[in-house]
C-alpha cells in the first residue's frame, strides 16, 4: 500500500512540473489584453486540434494584423475552416471575403451563399450584407444562393444530429 501512495505523490509532483496546455480561453484573454505573442502561443495548438473558436480568433488576428503580419489569404483560410465547422461569425467573414475577393479569388455566388448561411442562423450583419450584395445580382442568382444556404444548414443539422453524443 505504501508504494501506491509513493506513486500517487510522484504523479502529483510530476503534474505540477508539467506546464499547463494551451487553452483557447487563455488565448482569448491574451488577445483581449493585446498580448499577441501569448495569444498565438495559446490558440495555435487548440486550432490544430480543431477548436473552432481558436480557429476563428487566429483568422481575426491574421485579418487585422494583430501580432502577426496582416494576411487576408491566411485569414480567409482560417475563416473557411471555422465556417465549415459551423462557426457563425466565421461564416459571415468567409462569405464577405469570398464576395469581395479579400485573400481569395472572388466568388460572389459562394460568398453570398455563406452570408446567407449565417443570416439564416440569425446573424444580423450577414443578413444586412447579403441584402446589400443581392441588390446587384439577378433574382435567380439570389434564389440559388438562398437554396444552397438552406441546404447547407439542413445538412449541418443532420450531420450534428448523427454525431451528437447520446
Amino acid at each position: 500500500m505504501k508504494w501506491f501512495f509513493r506513486i500517487a505523490a510522484c504523479a502529483g509532483l510530476l503534474a505540477l512540473t508539467v506546464p499547463a496546455g494551451a487553452d483557447t480561453r487563455a488565448g482569448k484573454n491574451a488577445l483581449d489584453a493585446k498580448e499577441y505573442d501569448k495569444a498565438v502561443k495559446e490558440l495555435l495548438p487548440e486550432a490544430e486540434k480543431g477548436d473552432v473558436e481558436a480557429i476563428f480568433l487566429l483568422g481575426r488576428m491574421q485579418q487585422a494584423g494583430w501580432g502577426v503580419p496582416k494576411d487576408l489569404k491566411k485569414a480567409a483560410e482560417w475563416f473557411g475552416k471555422a465556417a465549415q465547422l459551423g462557426h457563425l461569425e466565421s461564416q459571415k467573414e468567409y462569405g464577405a471575403a469570398l464576395a469581395l475577393g479579400d485573400g481569395v479569388e472572388q466568388d460572389v455566388n459562394e460568398g453570398l451563399k455563406w452570408l446567407m448561411i449565417a443570416a439564416q442562423k440569425g446573424h444580423e450583419g450577414a443578413a444586412q450584407y447579403a441584402t446589400q450584395l443581392a441588390k446587384h445580382f439577378p433574382r435567380n442568382v439570389i434564389a440559388a444562393a438562398r437554396r444552397a444556404a438552406a441546404e447547407w444548414n439542413r445538412q449541418s443539422k443532420t450531420d450534428n444530429a448523427t454525431t451528437a453524443p447520446k
